[in-house]
């Protein structure tokens, strides 16, 4: 692994593209000189920023076995290259992960809801039908149209909470 113990060089600059398609600068680093005990063969190491939009997502570290030659400046624009792609993916992981855990509320809140409404809704619809079969009495003619109403209305909140509950599963 490489630690930031190893002597660094003076940071090498290029240009690669944030996630808005403007140039920015890049700074990839060589790290030289293994700290003692280092088992791994690598005698340095190239260090690359994976960027989106401006936010630090984490560090490409790219590892060479030759003491004598320093990372080619192809080299590292291919490092910041790869660089840009796993910060791209980082980016298009997390807006998925926040799109799925978005659409688990929606589906959350759309039950939540229905379940609240519906209830009552069955209950006003239940008792209206009752009151006009007379099984509390005989209505009269204006009490009559005011529950008919009362149903009325009830069944088409009923509906359009269905239809609610029907776009929500697309």
């Amino acid at each position: 692994m490489c630690t930031s113990r190893w002597r660094r060089t003076a940071p090498r600059k290029g240009s690669s593209r944030n996630g808005s398609g403007s140039s920015v600068p890049v700074d990839a680093r060589e790290l030289y000189a293994p700290p003692a005990g280092y088992q791994h063969g690598l005698s340095r190491c190239l260090l690359v920023p994976l960027q989106r939009n401006g936010a630090d997502l984490g560090l490409l570290v790219a590892g060479a076995r030759s003491s004598t030659h320093a990372f080619a400046p192809e080299q590292m624009q291919v490092a910041q290259g790869i660089a840009d792609l796993a910060g791209l993916a980082l980016e298009n992981a997390r807006l998925a992960e926040e799109l799925s855990q978005t659409q688990r509320f929606k589906s959350e809140l759309v039950a939540s809801l229905s379940h609240r409404f519906r209830i009552p809704l069955d209950v006003i619809i239940g008792y209206a039908d009752l009151l006009l079969d007379g099984q509390f009495g005989t209505l009269t003619p204006e009490q009559a149209g005011v529950v008919k109403q009362l149903a009325h209305g009830a069944v088409e909140l009923l509906q359009a909470l269905n239809r609610v509950v029907d776009v929500s599963r697309d």
